[in-house]
């Protein structure tokens, strides 16, 4: 019987179904970063990730665990972020990761050199060859004939390195004011033969380095005196601007400055590529739908602003064509979108969905066209089938109309990059987006159906005035009605205020304070959750002596989940408290435990609460025996019960309505094997199937966990038989290590931040989705398939037995008639 227990219900996912039940949106946001190879294209993004791309496939990626400062494409890939430099071939296999805080990078050779305000390192073969502490703040490097090192104290400063030494030049110049500490304010420029570093004091003023002279720019470059310098990258020339007017400039090897180009306009974007040995430099700006580029001949692509807003970065590059040559641009657009334009090519890279902040699923109408499919009884059979047939060549390729299982949805999702989009559950195809001029924060269904009219929504404003929509005397005479019974709260910080609805202003309603809940310093709210009521099938819970204990079920209860922490002690809190009256309920405080890196989550349904949180065990807590001597990630478990008594709502008939006791709970601790960065549990339409609690790993993965895995009742004694009988498995502290749970398979899943779930119409297969930087969705059984055939189901067999069973009827008959007939003559 024992053996029994250790069996629990696993929804596996055969090779085949892979891609049929779910599908997966990959995504690497926004670039900052554009480098070529011959068959691909390396980016790095503001999400810290490296991809290489083929067009607009992504064929392999990585997630560094810093911010990317700086990524470069040699014959390797070099990379730069706050803590390490790293080192990647071209197909990113991992070569070399160095621990290092830099600000900025050149390779020359086989060699790199970084540096940050105070030193210069070198690596070469993936290790340091020597280190440079320097006595001025350092802004940039140039290998000329060895390393050139410039920055500042009070004045330029400009060193060559040699040998591991440094010789310092200083310009004897007035003070240089710089704008700011980046190298980007100091302009920097290389020729074939020199190199030049040009600023603005009072004037604008250039050095060649290892000359120390320093001369106004004016004086090689009249007319140009009140002009700001501006870099363009990898490339012999700069800009100078003014207002809307800008120029290209370079310098000769024999220290005279020449105008390029001229251009005015003020939108500009500047982009350095070469073409054979010639440099160019392209102007890119954009005229409503049209992007420009202007160098030695101008070319124009089309761009639907109005889809993806206005071109925010620009790399290009040239390739050989009959008329010369033709650029090939790559583009960023405000909603984080990455385009590519050529002559005859154009493909882009949906990026804005990296950046969701909310979503939802939308059900959609079995059936759209009921009152079409009511046909008249004196059609014909044939007029009919013609008529469903022309009806359902008259339907678009996504009709707003559902399955008969419900799979069929739409999910809606808004980002920070000013875009909101419908998406089709079932293929994870974009079936609609709408970009929009202000950064969306939340999304909320007003309703799941259609009505003859729409709903009034009620908006809470500044200083908790409530506005309705649509704002007219009726709708405020209804709502005036109600808006007694309207409560709601509001945080702000540490605090929460509850408030109620309450008289009409001119054409807003007022609303009164009701309550408030603080928390003194330390003490933080991390997370706060709302009870979600979707489907409770029972009121109770039956044990294995067939009593009940029943659920404490308070739609207005609220968790919130905090944490104190100091430099020598951490603890977590939960509070379960009454959002109408401000009730606090309940208290938990573990000691010991915090926040190691966005670790804290919080999840509220029916009557039970999880929450993780990292253990660091006895080094955070002031009273060590209070702690495990253990360091890992913790899920807690909480049950929340009328009375622990079975059968009972109440502990005795006689009570105190001033020292009643609200609820008892259950409560436990489990070990997480993984990091955990999101947690969401399934929802069905009666509520009848067992729950599944998702959680969203940090490694990029969804791994499932069955509510009786993490039950609080588990029992840390030999089972009893009420015990089995209840299918109570023993305690066992870690979850999380078996790889059949895992929902995204062998998928990598990034950063699933948030997870979803939405009922189908099949009580057995509720729908899950995950966000963040990548997109998932899946179908999940935690019951198994018990309302559905199976996709393997032999039909053939089916109706195999069934003409066999027919035709079994029809032999017995036929023989028990002639027996019959036999009997009777006899």
């Amino acid at each position: 019987m024992n053996l029994f227990l250790l069996i629990t219900s696993i929804f596996c996912l055969y090779e085949k179904d892979a891609g049929v039940l779910d599908w997966h949106q990959k995504h690497i946001g926004t670039p900052v970063s554009i480098n070529h190879f011959h068959q691909s294209t390396i980016i790095s993004t503001d999400k810290n990730i490296i991809a290489s791309l083929n067009q607009n496939e992504i064929l392999e990626r990585i997630q560094l665990a810093s911010n990317i400062i700086k990524t470069i494409t040699n014959v390797l890939v070099y990379t730069l972020t706050d803590s390490a430099f790293y080192i990647h071939d071209q197909d990113l296999f991992l070569i070399n990761e160095i621990p290092v805080k830099a600000n900025d990078f050149i390779v020359e050779g086989d060699s790199v050199y970084l540096y940050n305000s105070n030193t210069v390192y070198k690596i070469k073969e993936g290790a340091f060859e020597y280190t440079i502490p320097l006595d001025f703040k350092c802004l940039g490097l140039v290998f000329r004939d060895g390393l050139f090192v410039y920055g500042k104290n009070t004045e330029l400063v400009v060193g060559k390195v040699a040998h591991g030494n440094i010789f310092v030049y200083i310009g004897k110049i007035e003070k240089t004011e710089f704008p700011g500490t980046s190298v980007h304010d100091l302009v920097s420029i290389h020729t074939k033969e020199s190199d030049y570093l040009i600023w603005r004091d009072k004037e604008v003023k250039v050095t060649r380095l290892g000359d120390n002279i320093v001369t106004e720019l004016s004086k090689i470059l009249p007319g140009y005196e009140n002009y700001t310098p501006v870099q363009i990258p990898q490339g012999s020339r700069f800009a100078l601007e003014k207002g809307t007017k800008s120029v290209i400039v370079t310098i000769d090897d024999d220290f005279k400055a020449h105008i390029v180009q001229k251009h005015s306009s003020n939108l500009k974007k500047y982009t350095f590529s070469k073409y054979g040995k010639e440099e160019i430099i392209s102007i890119i700006h954009q005229q409503g739908n049209q992007i420009i580029v202007e160098s030695d001949q101008e070319h124009k692509f089309e761009i639907d602003s109005s889809k993806y807003g206005q071109i925010e970065k620009v790399w290009t590059e040239h390739k050989h064509t009959r008329e010369g040559y033709s650029p090939r641009l790559f583009a960023t657009t405000t909603d984080g979108s990455l385009h590519y334009f050529e002559k005859n090519v154009k493909w882009t890279l949906e990026e804005s969905l990296a950046y969701s902040v909310d979503a939802l699923m939308v059900d959609l109408p079995v059936d759209n066209h009921s009152k079409e499919i009511e046909l008249p009884t004196n059609k014909s059979i044939i007029e009919n089938y013609v008529a469903r047939i022309t009806r359902h060549l008259s339907m678009k390729s996504f009709e707003t109309i559902g399955d008969v299982n419900g799979f069929k949805k739409v999910a809606v999702f808004v980002t920070k990059k000013h875009k909101i989009y419908g998406i089709d559950t079932t293929t994870g195809a974009i079936l609609w987006q709408e970009f929009v001029d202000f950064t969306p924060q939340k999304i909320y269904l007003g309703r799941d159906y259609r009505v003859g009219s729409p709903p009034v929504v009620s908006i809470i404003g500044k200083k908790e005035k409530i506005t309705i929509t649509p704002n007219t005397k009726a709708t405020r005479d209804e709502f005036s009605k109600v808006a007694g019974s309207i409560y709601f709260f509001n945080q702000e910080g540490n605090r929460l205020t509850g408030y109620i609805g309450g008289e009409e202003l001119e054409s807003t309603f007022s609303s009164v304070k009701t309550w408030s809940f603080s928390l003194s310093p330390p003490e933080k709210i991390v997370r706060i959750a709302k009870a979600d009521f979707n489907t409770v099938a029972s009121l109770g819970r039956v044990l294995g002596d067939r009593s009940v204990l029943y659920k404490y079920l308070n739609p207005n209860l609220v968790a919130i989940l905090t944490l104190s922490e100091t430099k020598s002690e951490s603890a977590t809190s939960l509070y379960l408290l009454d959002s109408v009256s401000g009730t606090l309920h309940h208290k938990v405080t573990s000691y010991g435990t915090g926040n190691l890196e966005d670790d804290m989550h919080l999840l509220f349904c029916e009557n039970f609460v999880i929450y993780t949180y990292w253990n660091y065990g006895p080094s955070k807590v002031k009273n060590a025996t209070l702690a495990v001597n253990s360091q890992h990630y913790e899920i807690a478990v909480l049950e929340l019960y009328e009375s622990s008594n079975s059968n009972n709502r109440v502990e005795s008939s006689v009570f105190s309505s001033f020292h009643n006791t609200t609820f008892d709970y259950i409560a436990q601790t489990f070990i997480s094997a993984h990091a955990i960065s999101s947690i969401g549990v399934t929802r069905t339409l009666a509520g009848i199937t067992s729950r599944e609690i998702i959680f969203g790993l940090k490694q990029g993965m969804l791994l499932g966990a069955s509510r009786k895995i993490l039950d609080p009742r588990r029992p840390r004694h030999n089972p009893t038989s009420y015990d089995k009988e209840e299918q109570l498995y023993p305690y066992h502290p870690i979850v999380g290590n078996n790889p059949k749970d895992a929902l995204s398979y062998n998928l990598q899943v990034l950063n699933p931040t948030t997870i979803i779930s939405k009922e189908t119409l099949l009580e057995s297969t509720s729908l899950v989705l995950s966000y963040g930087t990548d997109l998932f969705l899946t179908r999940r059984m935690p019951s198994k398939m018990f309302d559905q055939l199976k996709d393997d189901f032999s039909y053939f067999q089916l109706i195999l037995s069934i003409l066999a069973l027919v035709g079994g009827i029809i032999a017995a008959r036929y023989y028990s008639e002639k027996k019959i007939i036999r009997e009777a003559w006899s």
